[in-house]
């Protein structure tokens, strides 16, 4: 996990970058902006557009032994 630090610089760096970035590239980093906090991604919504809210992690597959 990136410290607080290192994702607010990333934030800052890709809000900068965001009118030069090509679509496929928006679509991804809106995608990842959906596991952020709110202010860091509230910031890169305004940059990239609108960011889903947080979205649950699906539960964990766990294994079942065979008969």
């Amino acid at each position: 996990m990136a410290s607080s630090s290192l994702r607010e610089r990333a934030v800052r760096v890709a809000v900068k970058l965001a009118p030069h970035t090509a679509e496929p590239a928006r679509e991804a980093i809106r995608e990842a902006a959906t596991r952020l906090p709110a202010d860091p991604r509230e910031r890169l919504a305004a940059g990239f557009g609108p960011v889903a809210e947080l979205r649950a992690r699906p539960a964990a597959i766990r294994p079942t032994a065979f008969p």
